[in-house]
């Protein structure tokens, strides 16, 4: 009997894990050296986690549609690629940069080009990462499983704990590497690990085709017919809107667009407060193991509660651990400052562990009711919509950008978590209701 541990399933976790591990270190390292040798401004930091937030947004349903029209192991491998060309240009570029910022400052007409074209390769780079997620992580999972929910629910989840032990290995690794070698050794080391993992990440894929039939029979260049193809954005926000999931597809772009989460911009405020890194270090460490125990948890959950009552339950979850987290710290935070920010750090990071599992959830159902010809244009939909509402917070915390102010993000983060809850119980009561239906009919048929 087929598992989630079965030949087909390690190779696709294998290819997924290089690939991710690449990205999340590469991504970390860049933010380190624009601010390296940028030293007196965020700014450029600031642009590249904005730019890249845009590009992929704009980008991202072509990438699905494109994934969509290519044959699969062609799809996949077309989309490590561009990951890694974008790195192998990018490095090239933050190279020439480092080197010069040791000799001299930069700042002439030559190095604004070289960092721009660095930015541009690291964009597409992202472009690639996202791709690639949309191909294995969504359709090759899908496909592999083939009817097999729970089996799914476990593929799902591992693919998911690769990434958030990515996203927390990584930059320790990249930072263990710069203290003892440097920035220009590490950047070189991150380049040769991205590009010589590219064999390794196709090559794993083409294996596990060869193990598992699903994969070689179900590719959807072959098997597409041409009424529900997604020729073009438009066509794919047609057939993202006519989901019966749409409701938990929302919910879950929505939740993008809040800044209740440890990332650069609430770790700058809570510094500003006067946190010290080792106490935001221990939390952040907290909400990680948290998110992973969420994909430890998935599997139990889905088949326990079934995914649309996963979901509900996470979301709500969620919307609970951010009330908690900021209403002290709006209302009470001036009176009782210290147990204030101590009740933030601890519901923020509890918060992790429904957000992840709500993510898990929907994201499954999304497969579920996606046809194996629509997965990369509906995905492509999802992280535009994803995307777009992280750069729209990008935007309102550059408009409320003093410190003082952000509590008007945080109360307005509330708003769209709760909006997002509603959104997701209309969605269940909606999936309900069409269940209850269906069982009259048979009820009657019988």
């Amino acid at each position: 009997m087929k598992t989630h541990s079965c030949p087909a399933a390690l190779l696709l976790y294998g290819s997924h894990a290089l690939s991710t591990a690449g990205e999340r270190a590469f991504e970390f390292l860049i933010g380190l050296i624009l601010i390296k040798v940028y030293n007196d401004s965020l700014f450029m930091v600031a642009l590249f986690g904005l730019l890249d937030s845009l590009v992929v947004s704009l980008a991202s349903s072509h990438l699905g549609i494109l994934v969509d029209s290519l044959d699969r192991l062609k799809g996949a491998c077309v989309m490590y690629l561009g990951q890694n060309v974008g790195i192998f240009v990018a490095s090239i570029g933050f190279y020439i940069l480092l080197s010069r910022s040791e000799h001299d400052s930069v700042g002439d007409c030559m190095d604004y080009m070289v960092v721009s074209m660095s930015i541009m390769a690291a964009c597409l780079s992202s472009l690639g990462a996202m791709g690639a997620t949309i191909s294995v992580e969504r359709g090759w999972t899908k496909a592999l499983c083939g009817e097999d929910v729970a089996m799914l629910s476990s593929v799902n989840a591992i693919m998911k704990r690769i990434d958030l032990v990515s996203l927390i290995a990584s930059p320790i690794l990249v930072g263990i590497l710069i203290e003892s070698q440097g920035y220009l050794t590490c950047l070189v080391c991150l380049c040769g690990f991205n590009v010589g993992s590219f064999v390794l990440e196709c090559y794993f894929l083409q294996r596990a085709m060869i193990y598992e039939e699903n994969l070689r029979r179900a590719s959807p260049s072959q098997e597409r017919p041409a009424e529900t193809q997604a020729s073009s954005m438009a066509a794919g926000l047609t057939l993202y809107l006519k989901q019966d999931c749409v409701w938990y597809s929302a919910s879950l772009a929505l939740v993008y667009l809040t800044v209740m989460s440890f990332g650069t911009i609430m770790t700058g405020y809570l510094a500003w407060r006067g946190l010290g890194e080792s106490v935001l270090s221990i939390f952040r460490g907290i909400g990680a193991a948290l998110g992973v125990g969420a994909t430890v948890f998935f599997p139990y959950a889905s088949t326990r509660w079934g995914l649309p009552k996963s979901a509900l339950s996470a979301i709500c979850g969620q919307c609970i651990c951010i009330v908690l987290a900021v209403v002290p710290i709006v209302w009470v935070g001036d009176q009782f400052g210290k147990a204030a920010e101590m009740s933030l750090l601890l519901f923020l990071s509890l918060s992790r562990f429904f957000l992840w599992l709500f993510d898990l959830s929907v994201n499954q159902i999304m497969q579920l009711e996606s046809s194996k010809d629509s997965v990369g244009a509906i995905f492509g939909i999802q992280n535009a919509f994803q995307s777009g509402f992280q750069t729209v917070a990008y935007v309102m915390t550059m408009v409320f950008s003093n410190p003082h102010h952000f509590e008007v993000l945080m109360l307005g983060s509330t708003l769209v978590v709760v909006v997002a809850s509603v959104a997701t119980f209309v969605g269940y009561r909606k999936h309900n209701h069409e269940d209850e239906e269906e069982s009259v009919e048979l009820m009657q048929h019988k």
